[in-house]
C-alpha cells in the first residue's frame, strides 16, 4: 500500500534526463468527479520547487491526490507537449510559473474539474501556446471564439492567448482586467478598453512591447481605477 502524503522535494529531479513520469492512481468517477482509492494511488500530495524542471518529459498526467504544485515545478521542459488535467482536484493549488518556458506546448485542455489558476503566470513564456481549450461544462471559465478565457460570468479576463491576432475590443460585460493578464504578451498590438471597465490590475500590460495603441472608450458610468 502506497503512503498517502508523499512530498516531492525542491529540485528533486531537476535537470535529470527524464522522458517519462508516471503518477500511478486508480479510482472511480462519481458525479463527474474522479475519486482515487487510498490503497491504489501514488500518494503524492505536493510537488516542490523546480522538482521536474529542465528535463525531457513530453507528457504529464497529474494525479487527483496532489494538492500543491510549487513554483516552476515543471518549468523549462522544452519537449513537453501534453498536460492532462482530467483527474486533478478542483482545489489544486498552482504556484507561479509552474509550466514556464515549456516551448513545445501548443494547446491545453481545461476540463470540467479545473479550478482557479493564474494562467498567464502558470504558463508564463510558453511562446507556442496558442490557446487554452475550455470545456463548455467547466463551472469556472468560459471562452470566446478567439480563444480568450473569462470567468464564467464574463466579467473578468482570465487568459489572453498568444495566438490572438489583431485589435482586441474587450467585451462590454467585462468590468475588470486582472493583474498581469497581458504581461509580456508580444502579440498584443491594440486594445480597446470598453466603458464598463472599472479596474485595471497591477502589471496588466507590463512588457507588451508591440502594444502601440490603447483606446479608453467613453460613456462609462463608474470611475476607472488603474
Amino acid at each position: 500500500r502506497m503512503p498517502i502524503g508523499r512530498d516531492i522535494g525542491d529540485e528533486a529531479f531537476y535537470g535529470a534526463g527524464l522522458e517519462t513520469v508516471t503518477f500511478e492512481e486508480n479510482g472511480t468517477w462519481k458525479d463527474g468527479v474522479y475519486v482515487y482509492n487510498n490503497d491504489a494511488t501514488c500518494g503524492v500530495v505536493s510537488i516542490g520547487y523546480r522538482a521536474f524542471a529542465n528535463t525531457d518529459i513530453t507528457e504529464i498526467n497529474l494525479p487527483n491526490s496532489v494538492k500543491h504544485i510549487a513554483e516552476e515545478a515543471f518549468a523549462n521542459n522544452y519537449k513537453l507537449t501534453t498536460i492532462d488535467f482530467l483527474r486533478i482536484s478542483s482545489d489544486l493549488d498552482f504556484g507561479v510559473r509552474v509550466f514556464a518556458s515549456c516551448r513545445s506546448l501548443e494547446s491545453v485542455n481545461l476540463t470540467d474539474n479545473v479550478g482557479y489558476m493564474a494562467f498567464n503566470s502558470v504558463f508564463y513564456n510558453c511562446k507556442r501556446l496558442k490557446g487554452l481549450v475550455v470545456s463548455p461544462n467547466n463551472p469556472n471559465y468560459a471562452q470566446d471564439d478567439q480563444g480568450v478565457v473569462y470567468n464564467k460570468t464574463l466579467t473578468e479576463i482570465a487568459y489572453y492567448p498568444d495566438g490572438y491576432e489583431g485589435v482586441y475590443v474587450i467585451p462590454e460585460t467585462v468590468m475588470s482586467i486582472g493583474g498581469a493578464v497581458f504581461k509580456d504578451k508580444e502579440n498584443v498590438t491594440e486594445i480597446v478598453i470598453t466603458k464598463n471597465i472599472v479596474s485595471i490590475g497591477d502589471s496588466a500590460f507590463e512588457g507588451c512591447v508591440n502594444l502601440s495603441k490603447v483606446t479608453f472608450e467613453n460613456g462609462g458610468t463608474d470611475l476607472l481605477t488603474i
